[in-house]
């Protein structure tokens, strides 16, 4: 695990390398996952739940550190490619994906307790307690102006670079009180998925009329069961700053993200 260094036990600097995927613009990286399923008390065998898992980095995680995972995304798009990633790592240390315990699921996560219960249903299975739920949703508007070069390299691979040309998703909602809440309405029903003991991270950054992370930590214990346990801040220092922030509500000037920590006790 590529850490720089630390200081203080609630901030952190990862430095992953350069990663190839460009299908989705907000991916967290694998070591990020890792680092909390150690450090809140998973071990092997634990499942592991990510209701907006994109290209699979928290699936991808789990199957290094023997975590059983469930991955869910509204985009068709993304858990193809993520499935095809977690084949490709499957066959690189010779596992066989079919009895991987490691499961994604084109979902819609607003609903994420009913479609669980349907999916696994219809498999003659039941769903699991999840020991640790860990994601990064689809931020509230914040591919309104995508980067240039984002664009260029999705056009370049025929990939759509908007979340929300697929009806659905979090970043249609136009009002921002509305989509703080329904980030809280899906954790709430996240934890009537989780183990009697458990944890959730849940990884925001702050936009530049807003601060989102805390609103919706505020909300979010507030309005449900979840109790606040800790915040760690990952910082990010091989962001390239620019001198302005362009754009109504994303700050790109921002290089840290706030991985705030509730627990089910």
């Amino acid at each position: 695990m590529s850490y720089i260094r630390k200081g203080s036990k609630n901030w952190f600097i990862l430095a992953p390398g350069p990663r190839k995927q460009v299908i989705i613009p907000s991916k967290y990286p694998e070591e990020l996952v890792k680092y909390f399923l150690t450090k809140l008390l998973t071990k092997e065998k634990d499942w592991v739940l990510d209701p907006f898992v994109g290209i699979g980095s928290t699936n991808l995680a789990c199957a290094e550190l023997g975590r059983r995972c469930v991955g869910v995304d509204i985009q068709e798009l993304y858990i193809e490619f993520a499935k095809v990633r977690l084949a490709e790592w499957c066959r690189k240390h010779g596992k066989d994906v079919n009895l991987l315990e490691n499961y994604l699921i084109a979902a819609d996560s607003r609903n994420v307790k009913a479609e669980l219960n349907a999916w696994f249903k219809n498999r003659n299975l039941e769903v699991p307690k999840f020991k640790l739920c860990i994601t990064s949703p689809s931020y509230w508007k914040i591919l309104d102006r995508p980067g240039k070069e984002f664009i260029e390299k999705c056009e370049s691979l025929q990939i759509p670079y908007k979340y929300y040309e697929k009806p659905g998703d979090l970043t249609k909602i136009d009002n921002y009180e509305t989509y703080v809440k329904t980030l809280v309405g899906i954790f709430s029903q996240v934890y009537l998925l989780m183990d009697k003991t458990a944890y959730l991270v849940v990884v925001l950054k702050n936009l530049k009329k807003y601060r989102l992370a805390w609103d919706f930590a505020l909300e979010l214990v507030d309005s449900s069961s979840w109790e606040f346990f800790d915040e760690y801040i990952w910082c990010q220092d091989d962001v390239r700053l620019q001198p302005l922030s362009i754009g109504t509500y994303w700050n790109s000037t921002i290089c840290h993200h706030y991985c705030l920590t509730f627990m089910k006790d």
